[in-house]
């Protein structure tokens, strides 16, 4: 169509081979492509349709940056191409689908409040040229916005809305994706029966409608929802699964995900060897690949930490939980950074150097306290039931780890480490002592509990 200047078929056909290179492999090719139509109609902006085209070309090349990680295309192209499509009054339903590039982009690059009034003025547009699923999209941009900046409640009421949406216009992907976002929050919240409703339903759609991408989410979501509440071998079932997948896809993303996730599973078990050769499969492809998405390098770092604690080698663990922090607090993921200065406590009170595993406890309070998750919460009390015990403190220790071992939101990992607390602390309390400490606290609020732990670390620092 570039070659023969047929602008209205260059439209179309923009369009169709977006939505094409979102649902294949073939992302570079088609990236190649908008490349293409790019630098030819650079030069033929003889008339408005030529100006539009030309623009949306641009849009269309500069989200493509995005899922390729190439930040330099995308924080040109998309500020160009929504400038020039502005002055142009027939291309309200190409500046919808530019404005909420532009809004991805700021997004992507943790630009939370730069993002929102771009994702809102596209939605309005979405509407007006009823693009429904192209605003369905833009809802559940808003609502990742939201959940970065902590507004959990409007981050799942955008979900929502955009779970409506799809049901209205009967749209699969719509439907498959935002159940699996509205799973992934719930299991985030500790509500495991209601996350894996979701995630199950989420898979289902996913499979009828052959929409690979979202089968390999469900998959990965369902085996990290059967680890965390001690499912092993069901984890490892549905992490084979999403691998099998990717592979046969050839998509490198989605391969090194399945892979440290895999590896974390072996390392729930204990098989060690196995989680670094996945480690090691997933390094290397990294590598080969170049510009992984920041999500797949976090459960990268996720994996190679939980393996290096697991292990006892203290001095790589650390390292890895010192980079996973730093990239997490890069990306706005706050749980993920919790979870990382537990990881960097249980380093240091696995070293002995009780004072440091108290600083970052103290951290990983305040940060779960803001975030509010039960899980993250209940997996701090447990660390601070491990330093207790390791300072002498069991009949505190022994009272933390009774919660955390016992909370229907606490993981299994939660759950095993609160047992070896206990363990310690009914060989050196006596029963009464025992029995008298744990009958304290076992339905307590675990925010509560936090709040209090987190005022006694400050004051003891």
């Amino acid at each position: 169509a570039v070659d023969h200047g047929s602008i209205v078929n260059q439209r179309m056909a923009m369009e169709g081979l977006y939505w094409f290179s979102w649902l294949s492999t073939y992302h570079e090719a088609c990236e190649k492509a908008f490349r293409y139509a790019v630098e030819i109609l650079r030069d033929r902006q003889d008339d408005a349709e030529y100006r539009i085209t030309y623009a949306y070309a641009v849009a269309c090349h500069g989200t493509m940056g995005i899922w390729l990680g190439h930040d330099q295309v995308e924080s040109r192209a998309l500020p160009e191409s929504v400038a020039l499509l502005r002055h142009l009054p027939d291309a309200r339903r190409e500046l919808a689908y530019a404005v909420g590039g532009l809004g991805w982009h700021a997004y992507a690059n943790s630009q939370f409040e730069e993002a929102k009034p771009f994702l809102f003025e596209a939605i309005e547009l979405d509407q007006k040229t009823e693009q429904f699923e192209h605003q369905a999209w833009n809802y559940c941009l808003l609502g990742h916005t939201a959940l970065k900046q902590r507004d959990y409640q409007d981050g799942e009421q955008r979900y929502q809305q955009a779970l409506r949406l799809g049901h209205e216009i009967g749209d699969q992907r719509t439907i498959t994706h935002t159940l699996f976002l509205l799973g992934r929050l719930a299991f985030q919240r500790g509500e495991y029966d209601r996350a894996r409703r979701y995630l199950d339903e989420s898979l289902v759609v996913a499979r009828d409608g052959n929409q690979l991408a979202f089968v390999v989410d469900a998959l990965n979501q369902l085996g990290t929802l059967a680890e965390a509440v001690g499912e092993l071998e069901v984890a490892s079932d549905y992490f084979e699964q999403s691998l099998e997948i990717a592979q046969t896809w050839g998509k490198n993303s989605w391969i090194v995900d399945s892979l440290g996730k895999l590896a974390q599973v072996s390392t729930a078990k204990g098989d060690y060897d196995a989680a670094a050769d996945f480690v090691q499969e997933a390094t290397d492809l990294v590598a080969q690949v170049g510009n992984a998405l920041s999500s797949t390098v976090e459960i990268l770092w996720t994996a190679k930490s939980r393996l290096a604690r697991y292990t006892h080698e203290y001095t790589a663990a650390h390292l890895y939980y010192g980079k996973l922090l730093a990239l997490s607090r890069q990306n706005g993921n706050h749980l993920l950074s919790a979870e990382a200065l537990v990881g960097l406590s249980l380093v240091a009170l696995g070293q002995g150097d009780n004072e440091e595993g108290k600083r970052h406890l103290l951290e990983a309070l305040q940060e779960g306290l803001r975030i509010g998750f039960a899980p993250i919460l209940l997996s701090c009390v447990a660390a601070v039931a491990e330093l207790y015990a390791a300072e002498g403190n069991f009949a505190d220790a022994a009272e933390l780890a009774a919660l955390a071992r016992h909370h229907v939101a606490s993981t299994a990992e939660t759950r095993f480490r609160a047992n070896t607390v206990i363990e310690r602390t009914i060989q050196a309390l006596l029963p009464e002592a025992y029995a008298e400490a744990t009958a304290r606290i076992i339905d307590s609020s675990p925010g509560e509990v936090a709040r209090k732990l987190a005022t006694e670390l400050c004051n003891k620092n």
